[in-house]
């Protein structure tokens, strides 16, 4: 649970994505991808967890973020997923890449 000032934005963010993902479902010709990433960091890019991670708490390089975004869009297999992001011990790549083989999406259990 987040607070202060943070606790509208994170209401506004979740019923965005929910809306984003409603709308990616209705339409074949669309992928509407969430991106939930932690805490920012100025780190170099590096290995990442992404999918449905253990905690929703922790960090993440810009450089990652960034890196994982190229690499999603480039992947013309990935469907619609909502994705957790944090530091983590994975290839970028090979993470992207398990996500569209596996068609994980870390939106089960949210928004209730």
């Amino acid at each position: 649970m987040q607070s202060g000032d943070l606790s509208g934005y994170c209401k506004a963010k979740l019923a965005a994505d929910e809306v984003l993902l409603q709308n990616s479902s209705l339409r074949s010709d669309f992928s509407g991808i969430s991106l939930r990433p932690g805490m920012l960091s100025d780190e170099p890019a590096g290995k990442v967890e992404l999918g449905k991670t253990k905690t929703s708490r922790g960090n993440v390089s810009r450089a990652s973020v960034v890196k994982t975004i190229v690499s999603l869009l480039e992947n013309q297999n990935v469907k619609s997923p909502w994705l957790d992001l944090l530091d983590g011990d994975h290839d970028v790549n090979v993470s992207v890449e398990r996500i569209a083989s596996t068609g994980l999406d870390a939106a089960e259990g949210e928004g209730n």
